[in-house]
C-alpha cells in the first residue's frame, strides 16, 4: 500500500489517484508494509521491520486491488474528540469480522532436538566432547550449543562468567550557567589542600625601646632636619665634585654669553626636594652669564616646577627678566609625537608662550631661535628614565644637539647605556650633585642643598648604632657573669 501525500489515505499499489481525496499519487513518499503495517520509504524494496517485500509479491486474500477497503477522507476539524468516540464492547473474533483482509503467513519450522545431535561417525580427533560420557545430551545441546567448550581451552574464570556491559546513565542536558554555578560552588566549598604544612616562625621578642629613648631619638632626627638652616653649611667644604660634574660644568661654561639653552622640566612635586636644588644650581650658573633659558615640559606637573625654579633664579638676579632673558613655552602633549614636533619647529609646537600667551616672535628671548638646532645646549631634568630616553630618540637623533641630564639618584644607573654610547653628554644626580655643581662653578652654598642635614642625620645614625651596640655588649657581659656565678653556686652545693 502507498500513502496519499495529501490526506495520508492508504491506497493500493499502482493507484494513479487517491481514492479518498482524488489527488494524484505520483509524488507519494511512504509505503505501508502489508505484514506488520510499518511505514517505509517509497523507494524501499523490503520492510525495515519484518523484511517483507513491498513490491506486492505477498498475495492478499482478495483477487483484485479494488476490494481494498477505502476510508473516506475526514478533515481534522470534523473529527470527534477522543472523549466522544464510542469504544467497542468487545473485540472482533477475527480479522475478517473486523472488515480487514487477513495476511497469509507461513509458520517457521524450528529444527528438532534430534537434528542437533552430533553425527555418530564423527572422527575422534574432531569430536570436541571427547568420549561419549562427556558428550551433553541433545536437549542441553539444543538449549546451549556452547556447552562443554570450556574444557577445550584453559579459559579464565572472568571469561566464563556472564558478561554484561554496564549501562551508562543518560546524560541530561543542562544549562551552561547551571554548570558554571555548580563548578563555582565546588571550588568555593572544597577545603584547600596544602602540599606541605606551613611552619610558623615566631620572631624573637626584642625588648622595646623605653619611652624616653623614643623621645630622644625623635628629637635628634628633628634637629638633623633643621641643621641646614642654622649650621651655615659647615659640611659644604668637605664635598668634592666628581669628574662627571666637573665635565658638565665645563661644557655649560662653554655656552657663549647671550646664547640659548633649552631646558625640559620633566618631573613632578614628588621629586622636587631632590631635583629643585640641582636645577637651581645649574640654571643659576647659566643665568649669571646672561644665557637665555627656554623652558618647556612634557609632564603636566613640570610647569609648576619650572615656574618655581625660574622665579627663584629671577629673585636672585633682578636683571634676569621674563620674556627678555627666559621664557616658558608650555606643555608638550603626545610624548614621542609631541617631542618629534618640538624637534621640527618650536613655533609650530607652541604658537604662544605659557605665561603671557604672546607669540614667540614677539619675545626677545626667542630671537633667532625657530628650531631645536638653534640652541646651544639641551638640558633634561627628569625623575624617571623614560623622559631622557624619549628626548634622545626623538630629538637628539634628528637634530644632533647635545643633551645633559639632571636626574634623581635612582634614575642615574638606568641612563648609563646612553651615557656610554655618547647620546647623553653628562648625567648628574642626587641632592649631593647640587652641592658638587655649586663648588665646581664657584657659587656659594645654599641652605636648600641640605648638605648639613645629611651630615647631621649620618651622625645621629652613627651615635644610635654605637649606643645600642654598647648597651647590648654590657647586657651580654652581665648575663655571662650571672651564669658563671650560678654555675659556681651549683658546684659548691654538690
Amino acid at each position: 500500500m502507498i500513502l496519499c501525500p495529501s490526506c495520508s489515505q492508504r491506497n493500493p499499489e499502482g493507484a494513479k489517484t487517491c481514492q479518498a481525496c482524488g489527488e494524484p499519487m505520483e509524488g507519494f513518499v511512504y509505503r505501508i508494509c502489508p505484514s506488520c503495517d510499518a511505514v517505509n520509504a517509497a523507494e524501499s524494496a523490503f520492510c525495515h521491520r519484518c523484511l517483507t517485500p513491498l513490491d506486492g509479491s505477498v498475495a492478499l486474500d482478495s483477487a483484485s486491488a479494488d476490494d481494498v477497503p477505502v476510508t473516506p477522507y475526514t478533515p481534522p476539524s470534523a473529527m470527534p474528540k477522543p472523549e466522544a468516540r464510542a469504544r467497542p464492547k468487545s473485540a472482533p473474533a477475527s480479522a475478517a469480522d473486523a472488515g480487514m483482509t487477513p495476511i497469509i503467513t507461513t509458520p517457521v519450522q524450528r529444527p528438532s532436538a534430534d537434528s542437533r545431535r552430533a553425527p555418530a561417525d564423527l572422527p575422534a580427533h574432531l569430536n570436541t566432547y571427547g568420549d561419549a560420557a562427556s558428550t551433553p545430551d541433545p536437549l542441553t545441546l539444543a538449549r546451549d550449543p556452547l556447552v562443554g567448550l570450556d574444557r577445550l581451552l584453559p579459559f579464565e574464570e572472568g571469561v566464563l562468567a556472564a558478561q554484561r556491559s554496564p549501562l551508562k546513565p543518560a546524560r541530561r542536558e543542562r544549562d551552561r550557567s547551571q554548570e558554571d554555578a555548580d563548578l563555582f560552588h565546588r571550588v568555593a566549598t572544597e577545603p584547600v589542600r596544602m602540599g606541605a604544612a606551613g611552619r610558623v616562625v615566631v620572631p624573637a621578642a626584642a625588648p622595646p625601646l623605653p619611652r624616653w629613648g623614643r623621645a630622644a631619638l625623635y628629637l635628634l632626627v628633628l634637629l638633623a632636619a633643621l641643621a641646614p638652616w642654622w649650621s651655615g653649611n659647615l659640611a659644604g667644604p668637605f664635598v668634592q665634585p666628581r669628574p662627571s660634574v666637573m665635565a658638565m660644568a665645563d661644557d655649560l661654561a662653554a655656552v657663549p654669553e647671550g646664547g640659548a639653552a633649552l631646558v625640559a622640566f620633566d618631573y613632578g612635586p614628588g621629586a622636587a626636594g631632590e631635583l629643585d636644588p640641582l636645577a637651581t644650581a645649574a640654571l643659576q650658573a647659566l643665568a649669571a652669564r646672561s644665557v637665555r633659558i627656554i623652558a618647556l615640559s612634557s609632564d603636566p606637573a613640570g610647569l609648576g616646577q619650572a615656574q618655581r625654579v625660574l622665579g627663584a633664579i629671577a629673585a636672585e638676579l633682578p636683571d634676569y627678566r621674563y620674556g627678555a632673558d627666559y621664557v616658558l613655552l608650555g606643555f608638550v602633549p603626545g610624548q614621542e609625537a609631541g617631542l618629534r614636533a618640538v624637534g621640527e619647529s618650536l613655533a609650530g609646537a607652541f604658537p604662544a608662550d605659557y605665561a603671557q600667551a604672546s607669540p614667540l616672535t614677539a619675545l626677545p628671548a626667542m630671537r633667532d631661535i625657530t628650531t631645536v638646532r638653534d640652541v646651544d645646549r639641551l638640558i633634561v631634568i627628569a625623575d624617571d628614565g623614560q623622559a631622557p630616553r624619549r628626548w634622545v630618540e626623538q630629538v637628539q637623533s634628528r637634530t644632533g644637539v647635545g643633551i645633559d641630564a639632571l636626574v634623581t639618584a635612582a634614575v642615574e644607573p638606568l641612563l648609563a647605556p646612553y651615557r656610554q654610547s655618547g647620546q647623553l653628554g653628562h648625567v648628574v644626580s642626587g641632592a649631593t650633585g647640587a652641592v658638587e655643581y655649586r663648588r665646581a662653578v664657584g657659587i656659594p652654598a645654599d641652605a636648600r642643598d641640605q648638605t648639613d642635614g645629611y651630615a647631621a642625620l649620618a651622625i645621629v645614625l652613627l651615635g644610635v648604632a654605637l649606643i645600642t651596640n654598647a648597651a647590648e655588649a654590657a647586657s651580654w657581659g652581665r648575663r655571662v657573669v650571672g651564669n658563671r656565678r650560678a654555675q659556681g653556686r651549683s658546684d659548691r652545693g654538690r
